[in-house]
């Protein structure tokens, strides 16, 4: 995956495609909100996901604690902005994000969210940013399509990515909402629903003007999609 997994990004070409063409989109804001959800446990600074932690532009990003045997980090680089010292340790969402708009050229300020169990003040500009905003949402679907998945399988995982994916084509946050946060998720290995409850609610009753549905998979037993929204 982008700033993680290069091998396994080279095996599937078509959503790499797809994501780069999707995150290109971008570039033509005045600032990116990159939304996550909390961190795996993965990088041991004890934050379990259930604190919302917020990422100014120029925090940097690293993903060193997951590098290879030689302690060579797969990305290495900083959200767009000032360069800042370091702070928390981003977690896994955090560095998709950052490496895919890096290897799109997307030079526009960035503030990532990593939100946690209480995805409620999750805007990061109270009093409004200036100009205009691209989000770009880093989540996945089920982790349990087939028995060779993570999640080892389950029969409802399949209908599940499914009823995500006609949300993200259809354009209409309500829906997604409804179904990340159905309660079905937890039985398919569903883990990014504070992210997509925050995006939910920033654009609720504002749907956009056009949705396209890019990609739709289950490469590695993940269900995974990428769509572009325009309110334009």
């Amino acid at each position: 995956m982008p700033g993680l997994a290069p091998g396994l990004l080279a095996a599937v070409p078509e959503l790499a495609s797809a994501c780069a063409r999707a995150v290109a989109t971008l570039a033509d804001a005045d600032h990116v909100l990159l939304l996550t959800s909390g961190p795996r446990h993965r990088d041991g600074d004890g934050n379990s996901g259930r604190s919302t932690v917020v990422f100014p532009p120029g925090s940097p990003v690293t993903s060193a604690p997951l590098g290879d045997s030689q302690g060579r980090p797969h990305f290495d680089g900083h959200l767009n902005g000032p360069v800042l010292a370091a702070g928390p340790l981003p977690g896994v969402g955090v560095i998709v994000g950052a490496a895919l708009l890096a290897a799109a050229g997307v030079d526009v300020p960035t503030t990532a969210v990593q939100v946690g169990t209480d995805p409620l003040a999750v805007y990061p500009w109270p009093g409004g940013p200036v100009g205009r905003v691209g989000v770009l949402l880093v989540a996945d679907g089920s982790t349990s399509r087939g028995a060779g998945s993570p999640g080892g399988g389950h029969p409802d995982a399949a209908s599940f990515d499914h009823d995500l994916a006609a949300a993200l084509a259809l354009g209409d946050p309500d829906r997604l909402g409804q179904v990340a946060g159905s309660g079905r998720g937890s039985a398919v290995g569903f883990d990014s629903g504070p992210a997509i409850a925050a995006f939910t609610r920033l654009t609720a009753g504002s749907g956009p003007a056009s949705a396209d549905l890019l990609y739709d998979g289950a490469p590695f037993g993940v269900g995974y999609f990428c769509a572009t929204w325009s309110w334009r």
